[in-house]
């Protein structure tokens, strides 16, 4: 045909599965998040969706209707929706940077939820001392006291405590801790009041004064508290409270 000057058809280029979108975007969050299973499950979530279609073929009004359903079926709030919302977005972000797809269906055609982030919550003083009494209660969560106290007198978050307080940062003569990074890429410097530096005392006396402060009994490092907390709130009854309040 070449030889006879046959003009050939253009070849046909193999459609990008969303399936093969979403496995990019799930080796991306697993190298560059620093915490990346949550962000993992949402993209199996939307993967999930739309796995079997080729992705150019997926419309805003099919991605729109797939998270209000979702929504409504798992109780989603809006923040949550929002969250799937991005790992669509990264989809297909990534698929672009790559060349697997000319365009992307949600980037400015699907309209994220409005959040509201306006809650006041606290403890009053009598679900205090029943959290505490509750966590006194059990030797599996006894020894978790002064995580509770430490939240509570400083306001840091779970991961800004649990992981970005160190001892280089604490300043237990000036009493004061600094946090060099927060979820919003801000330096915070936290006063320490008596209650605060109690806990610190008991942090200090299960290390060595060095790396991490909050620590269990045993002296390892801590990540996580869901499986005390959660269940010492839910035994005295106190309702719409979460760590980070």
């Amino acid at each position: 045909d070449a030889m006879e000057g046959t003009k050939l058809p253009p070849l046909r280029r193999r459609k990008t599965q969303f399936g093969e979108l979403a496995e990019i975007a799930i080796d991306y969050v697993k190298a560059e998040y620093s915490r990346p299973a949550d962000d993992v499950a949402r993209v199996n979530v939307v993967k999930a969706w739309f796995k079997d279609r080729s992705a150019d073929s997926i419309t805003p009004a099919e991605i729109r209707e797939k998270l209000k359903e979702a929504a409504a079926q798992k109780k989603w709030s809006a923040s949550t929706a929002n969250h799937h919302h991005n790992a669509i977005s990264l989809c297909f972000r990534l698929g672009m940077e790559r060349e697997k797809v000319k365009e992307s269906p949600i980037h400015m055609k699907v309209r994220k939820q409005k959040e509201n982030n306006n809650r006041v919550r606290f403890l009053s003083a009598d679900e205090e001392k029943r959290l505490h009494e509750a966590i006194r209660s059990k030797p599996e969560w006894a020894e978790h006291e002064p995580e509770l106290d430490l939240a509570l007198h400083t306001g840091l978050r779970r991961r800004s405590m649990y992981i970005h307080l160190v001892w280089e940062n604490v300043d237990l003569e000036s009493r004061v801790a600094i946090i060099p990074i927060t979820k919003n890429d801000d330096q915070v410097v936290v006063p320490l009041n008596d209650a605060a530096m109690r806990a610190l005392a008991i942090f200090r006396a299960r290390g060595d004064g060095r790396g991490r402060v909050v620590r269990n009994a045993a002296g390892k490092t801590l990540t996580v508290n869901a499986h005390w907390f959660i269940p010492a709130v839910r035994s005295v009854g106190i309702t719409n409270f979460c760590w980070h309040d």
